[in-house]
């Protein structure tokens, strides 16, 4: 992404990364007017920022200490940067998957990534899914009976999960939240404060029917769903058209207006993405763990200064001035479809936010769909093939791109008709391009979860969100948020 015009769709490569460098946790290079000891540094406390590079001189590679390191910050990814960490595995090297306890700014993306991946798999069956004793407690203490005995399945995704008959004929859902014992709080109380919200107005918002919970243990019980599909899985099919389309747009408006109480979510929770802080100074913690493509994604990122600003200013329009309930997690595999209704479900990111959030999620989900079926002549072969030219993109691109355009313009026909805040938001539809477009680097990110390297198609990708978010007026109607919608 580089420092290209907005117009550009070209992206620039860092070098291969080389080897891995090792940033020790009290010893770091000394900063300028600071006298450094005979070794070449000075002692400073684990919360110092590193803000040269993140590479140490020769005689400090190699050391290691990740606890007492982990707020340490790294200034940059660029030339050199590798990941940290790796491990020999049959004479080869790989990276270490990142560590439990994550930053909340990235941990998101992160996780998205691994569900994404993971869905790919078949459900388990119940012959290697052990029930745990606090379900059994909730289902029990639910007067639902015991799902001992049951066939039961789990889907592959974020959380542990199990679904089945109960002995007493109750179709149940139950989900545990994994991830450190703080945000996996913080999720549960949001979805909470969702449930909450939605009693006051029963009918606004169709969501799976939630029959109880426990804090303590991050336990939730859902009514399960008869022969459901997700919106991805219609999307793949060519299933999800206009008409589901201007339903969702209808069922985001009347989430986006559902009354709430002040004290329903009585503490400020700002939405993590974008990541702009660590767009900045990526955490030392995320740096060690990372793969190759991540840290190639990232150091491209970094060095934009245009797109670091524009999405600055993206944040900082949020602050303050909104207070609509939002999904904030949205994606077409939220969207359920059951007995020809329409569901949306996982609350673990509501709050009260920017509905342009929501709205270009939508929007950068197809967006992103009709980008990565665009043929790129030896993309599987030569993963660090030249970025695609803007006219190469367009040429390529048009029959997708007129393909799901029209569904983004359902939906939003669908919101406005719904009532969504538009009216009273003349920015709502540019803010939610922006949106669109980070949607698009966003998936650039969580694509590197798993990969070495990053193809050329998804960096094609995000150089098309980066030009709706450094001008989204220019790209309203192109999205599809115009005003004939």
């Amino acid at each position: 992404m580089g420092g290209a015009p907005a117009h550009s769709l070209r992206l620039r490569d860092p070098l291969p990364p080389s080897r891995p460098p090792a940033l020790p946790p009290s010893r770091l290079p000394p900063g300028p007017g600071e006298a450094a000891g005979g070794s070449g540094a000075v002692d400073r406390p684990a919360g110092w920022r590193a803000r040269r590079g993140g590479v140490l001189p020769p005689h400090e590679r190699g050391r290691r200490d990740r606890g007492a390191a982990a707020s340490a910050r790294v200034r940059r990814v660029g030339r050199g940067a590798a990941p940290h960490g790796p491990e020999a595995v049959g004479g080869r090297w790989r990276s270490p998957p990142l560590p439990a306890r994550r930053g909340p700014r990235y941990k998101a993306t992160v996780e998205r990534s691994g569900r994404e991946l993971s869905e790919i798999g078949p459900s388990v069956t119940s012959a290697e899914l052990p029930v745990e004793e606090p379900v059994r407690r909730l289902i029990g203490r639910l007067g639902l009976g015991s799902l001992d005995g049951s066939e039961l399945s789990s889907h592959p995704g974020r959380n542990d999960n199990w679904s089945g008959v109960t002995d007493t004929g109750a179709a149940v859902f139950v989900k545990k939240l994994r991830g450190g014992s703080g945000e996996s709080l913080r999720r549960y109380r949001r979805i909470m404060a969702f449930e909450r919200m939605a009693g006051d107005a029963p009918a606004a918002v169709p969501h799976p029917e939630l029959l109880g919970g426990d804090e303590e243990n991050r336990l939730l019980a859902f009514a399960l769903l008869d022969d459901v599909r997700s919106g991805s899985e219609l999307a793949a099919d060519d299933g999800f058209g206009p008409e589901l389309a201007h339903t969702a747009g209808r069922t985001l408006a009347a989430l986006h207006r559902m009354p709430h109480r002040a004290d329903a979510l009585p503490r400020p929770d700002p939405h993590p993405f974008p990541p702009t802080e660590d767009l900045r100074e990526l955490p030392l913690h995320v740096y060690l763990g990372a793969t190759g493509a991540f840290l190639q994604a990232w150091g491209l990122l970094q060095r934009d200064r245009p797109l670091l600003g524009a999405l600055e200013r993206l944040r900082a329009s949020e602050d303050g001035r909104f207070d609509v309930p939002v999904h904030g997690d949205l994606r077409l595999d939220q969207f359920l479809v059951a007995d020809g209704r329409l569901y949306l479900s996982d609350w673990e990111e509501f709050r009260l936010g920017d509905p342009a959030r929501d709205i270009g999620a939508f929007a950068g989900e197809w967006l992103h769909r009709a980008v990565l079926r665009i043929p790129v002549d030896g993309d599987a072969g030569e993963p660090l093939a030249g970025a695609l030219t803007h006219e190469q993109v367009v040429a390529r691109g048009s029959r997708e791109l007129g393909r799901v355009v029209p569904l983004v313009a359902s939906f939003w026909q669908g919101y406005r008709e719904g009532g969504g805040p538009v009216a009273g938001d003349p920015g709502l539809a540019e803010r939610a391009t922006a949106y669109a477009g980070w949607h698009l680097i966003d998936r650039l990110i969580a694509s590197t979860r798993e990969n070495g390297r990053l193809s050329a198609i998804v960096r094609a990708a995000a150089g098309i969100g980066r030009t709706a978010v450094l001008d989204p007026g220019g790209f309203v109607s192109t999205v599809g948020f115009g005003e004939a919608a």
